[in-house]
C-alpha cells in the first residue's frame, strides 16, 4: 500500500465520522407532507349480506380536531394508578395512559423519567378502521389508586368499556370489552390498540436505539426509526424514505421502546392480527430546537370481527412499561427476553451483564466493575495469548528463510505458496496462530457491545471524568462544527496502535502488516461515538495486551527445530495446497506446449 493508497484510507476514515453532519448542513431534511384525513362519519351504515340478516357496518367515529389534540395534553388526569415503582397518569381523553412515570429512574434535571409523555395518543387508545381516532372524554365509571374502569360509545349502537389495574412492579392489566347494544348484528371493524410511541427523551438521543418490536411465537423483529429515513451514500440510493411499516401476521406481543426503557402489550388469549408502524412528529424539547423530533407509533390490530345482538368480545392485555431489564424482561415468559435483542452472541451478552452486575455488588461502581471484566476475560486468553506471542516470534525467526524463498519464487506464485506452507510444516509454525486470539475475542467484544446497548444499570453512572458510563464522554465541542471531542475513543485508537507497533508482524503480506496498523482507525471511526463504556473496555484490555506481549517478546527466542511431519488434519491441509499449487503449474506448462490452431 503506497502513500497515495494510505492518504485515500485516512480520508474515507474521516468522510465515515463527519458524512452525518455534512448531510444535514447541505441537504436539510424536508418538512412531511401533511397526512390524509380518515372518514368524517362517526355512525353505521346498514348492509344486506347473502343469507344473512341486516348488518351495521360500522365505520368509526370523526377525526380528532387540533383543539382536540391540544385538550388531550392539558388533560387533567382522570384517575392515577401507581405502586412503589411506577405511576400511570389516565385520561377521559381517549380513555388510556397519557404517560407512565418510573419513580426509580432518573432523567435530565433530576426528574423522574416518563414514557409517552409527548406520544401521539394515550396507550390503547382505539383507532377503528386502522385510522379513525376517539380523543373524545370517556366516562369515567370508577376509579382509585389500584384501578379505574371507562365507558364511551365511539359508534352508534357500540359501548367499550376499559378496565385498568397496575399490579406489580412495571406491570398493568388493560380489558377492552366491545359490546353490540343493539337488536341487530354488527361488523365491526378493525380495531388499532395504541400500544405506546417510541421517542427519545433527550434532544441528543440517537434515532438508532428508538424503535419497535414484534414476536410472532418464533420470530424476533427489530424496527428502528432510522428505517423510516432514505437510505444512501453520496449520489447513490439504497432504500427510499417511508412513513410506515405493515406487519401482516399474527403477533404474540409488541413494543415501543428507546434505548432503555420499554412498554410492552401482550394480548392474553387473543393475538394480535397484525402490527402498523407509523412515524409521527412529536413537540420540540426547546422553542429553539431546529427540528422536530420524530417518533414511532406502534398500532397492534385486532381483526374484524361479528358481533350478533346484545353479544361482547373482550380483549385482554398484559403490559410492561419499565427498564429495559433482562432478568424483568426474561421473568415475564413468552421470550420477552429478546426484547434486549442482544443479536447473535446473545449467550455472551447474557453472561457479561450477569457477571459486571455481580461486580458492581462487590465494588459499587460500574467502571471499577469494567475494568475487572476486562481483567477476568484477559486471564482466561492469557495462554492463548503467549501462545500466540510465541507463534510470532517463531515466524520472526523464520524470516531469514522466508525472505530467501520468497527471492528464489519471486516470479513463481503458486511455488512460492508451496515453499511456504513446506516451510511451515517442517518447524511445526502455524502462520494463523497469531490472529486466533483476535478471532476468539471477537464474540466477546460483540457481546459487550450488544450488551451496553441497553444496559440500563450503566445510565448515570459516573468514573473517573465519565459522566454517564452509557454515553460518549464528551469533554468539548469544537467551535463552529459542534463535533464532539470524546477522549477515550481516542485513548482506546491510540492504545491499539501502541499494541500494533509491539506485535511482531514477520511473516505477514505488506497487505495485511498495512490493515493491521489501520484497524485502529477503523475501530476509533465507528466506535467513536458509542457508550463511553464500551471505550473503557476496549483501552483497559489493550493494556494489558501490550503488558503481556512485551512480557513475552522479554522471553527467550524459542528454537527453531526440524518436526516430524505430524499426520494431522492440518498437515494433511498444507499437503493438499502445495499438491494443488503443483497441479496447477504443470496444466499451465502443458497447456504453454500445446500447438494453437
Amino acid at each position: 500500500m503506497n502513500r497515495k493508497d494510505t492518504s485515500l484510507l485516512v480520508v474515507c476514515l474521516l468522510l465515515m465520522m463527519f458524512w452525518p453532519m455534512i448531510v444535514n448542513r447541505i441537504w436539510p431534511p424536508k418538512p412531511l407532507p401533511p397526512g390524509a384525513k380518515g372518514p368524517t362519519t362517526g355512525a353505521v351504515v346498514r348492509a344486506e349480506l347473502p343469507g344473512a340478516g341486516p348488518v351495521l357496518r360500522a365505520q368509526g367515529p370523526p377525526p380528532p380536531t387540533p383543539d382536540d389534540i391540544a385538550r388531550y395534553r392539558d388533560a387533567s388526569p382522570a384517575a392515577l394508578l401507581e405502586n412503589d415503582l411506577l405511576r400511570l397518569e389516565v385520561v377521559a381523553e381517549g380513555g388510556g395512559f397519557r404517560s407512565a412515570t418510573l419513580k426509580s429512574h432518573k432523567a435530565e434535571n433530576d426528574h423522574p423519567v416518563v414514557l409517552n409523555q409527548n406520544g401521539a395518543g394515550p396507550l390503547f387508545e382505539l383507532r377503528f378502521g386502522g385510522e379513525n381516532r376517539d380523543l373524545r372524554p370517556w366516562e369515567v365509571v370508577s376509579s382509585d389508586g389500584r384501578g379505574a374502569v371507562l365507558r364511551a360509545k365511539p359508534i352508534e349502537g357500540l359501548e367499550v368499556t376499559k378496565r385498568f389495574e397496575i399490579s406489580g412492579d412495571y406491570a398493568s392489566v388493560a380489558t377492552i370489552t366491545f359490546s353490540n347494544v343493539t337488536a341487530t348484528a354488527m361488523e365491526l371493524p378493525k380495531v388499532a390498540v395504541n400500544c405506546g410511541t417510541a421517542a427519545p427523551m433527550h434532544e441528543t438521543d440517537q434515532q438508532m436505539y428508538i424503535g419497535a418490536d414484534w414476536y410472532d411465537g418464533s420470530q424476533f423483529k427489530a424496527q428502528r426509526l432510522t428505517d423510516f429515513a432514505k437510505s444512501g451514500f453520496l449520489f447513490f440510493t439504497f432504500r427510499e424514505a417511508r412513513q410506515s411499516f405493515e406487519v401482516a401476521r399474527p403477533l404474540d406481543w409488541v413494543t415501543s421502546h428507546n434505548q432503555f426503557f420499554v412498554t410492552l402489550v401482550d394480548p392474553r388469549e387473543r393475538k394480535f392480527g397484525g402490527l402498523a408502524l407509523q412515524e409521527v412528529d412529536l413537540p420540540r424539547f426547546r422553542p429553539t430546537q431546529q427540528r422536530a423530533p420524530i417518533g414511532m407509533l406502534a398500532l397492534g390490530e385486532l381483526a374484524p370481527t361479528r358481533l350478533e345482538p346484545g353479544a361482547a368480545l373482550t380483549v385482554s392485555f398484559e403490559t410492561y412499561t419499565g427498564p429495559r431489564e433482562y432478568w424483568r424482561l426474561k421473568n415475564l415468559g413468552g421470550e420477552k427476553g429478546r426484547v434486549m435483542n442482544f443479536g447473535m452472541f446473545g449467550w455472551v451478552s447474557v453472561l457479561l451483564l450477569n457477571l459486571m452486575n455481580a461486580l458492581h455488588k462487590v465494588t459499587h461502581n460500574y467502571g471499577i466493575a469494567i475494568i475487572l471484566m476486562v481483567v477476568i476475560i484477559r486471564a482466561v486468553f492469557w495462554p492463548l495469548q503467549t501462545k500466540a506471542n510465541r507463534t510470532m516470534k517463531q515466524m520472526q525467526s523464520l524470516k531469514p528463510e522466508l525472505e530467501k524463498i520468497q527471492k528464489q519464487y519471486k516470479d513463481q506464485p503458486e511455488k512460492l505458496h508451496a515453499e511456504m506452507l513446506n516451510l511451515y510444516q517442517t518447524y511445526g509454525v502455524s502462520p494463523f496462530g497469531g490472529c486466533l486470539p483476535m478471532l476468539v475475542q471477537l464474540p466477546v467484544f460483540f457481546g459487550f457491545y450488544s450488551m451496553l446497548l441497553g444496559a440500563v444499570e450503566l445510565r448515570h453512572q459516573s468514573f473517573l471524568w465519565i459522566k454517564d458510563l452509557s454515553l460518549p464522554d464528551t469533554i468539548w465541542h469544537i467551535p463552529g462544527l459542534d463535533f464532539p471531542l470524546n477522549l477515550l475513543p481516542l485513548l482506546m485508537g491510540a492504545t491499539s496502535i501502541w499494541q500494533t507497533h509491539v506485535t511482531p508482524m514477520s511473516g505477514m503480506e505488506k497487505s495485511q502488516a498495512m490493515m493491521m496498523k489501520f484497524m485502529p482507525l477503523l475501530f476509533v471511526a465507528i466506535c467513536y461515538n458509542f457508550s463511553s463504556a464500551l471505550a473503557l473496555y476496549w483501552t483497559v484490555q489493550n493494556l494489558i495486551a501490550v503488558f503481556q506481549t512485551y512480557r513475552n517478546l522479554a522471553q527467550p527466542a524459542p528454537k527453531l527445530e526440524k518436526k516430524k511431519r505430524p499426520k494431522g488434519r492440518w498437515a494433511m491441509l498444507m499437503e493438499q495446497a502445495r499438491q494443488a499449487a503443483e497441479s496447477e503449474k504443470e496444466a499451465r506448462r502443458r497447456k504453454k506446449k500445446e500447438p494453437r490452431g
